[in-house]
């Protein structure tokens, strides 16, 4: 969830970093386009986020071999499993 509200921020995070870049830089990277702070923030929560899935979708593998396709299934559809349920 943080890595959603990350994306939503980085915007205006940009624009302030462009306003304000002196204080802490020697030249400006913040672009209009913001490819410098996508680079830094967005990529890697996107790996992150590709890891999980990853390893998610490796999980669900191993239970769904250790316990046969139908049964998982099943279970999935009678317990409403989703990727956005918290």
């Amino acid at each position: 969830m943080q890595t959603v509200a990350l994306a939503f921020l980085l915007q205006p995070i940009n624009t302030l970093a462009d306003h304000y870049w002196n204080y802490f830089a020697r030249q400006n990277y913040f672009d209009k386009n913001g490819l410098f702070i996508t680079a830094i923030f967005a990529l890697p929560a996107l790996c992150n986020i590709i890891i999980g899935i990853v390893r998610y979708n490796d999980g669900v593998g191993q239970w769904v071999g250790a316990h046969g396709f139908e049964e998982g299934i099943t279970y999935l559809m009678a317990n409403s499993i989703s990727f956005f349920s918290a």
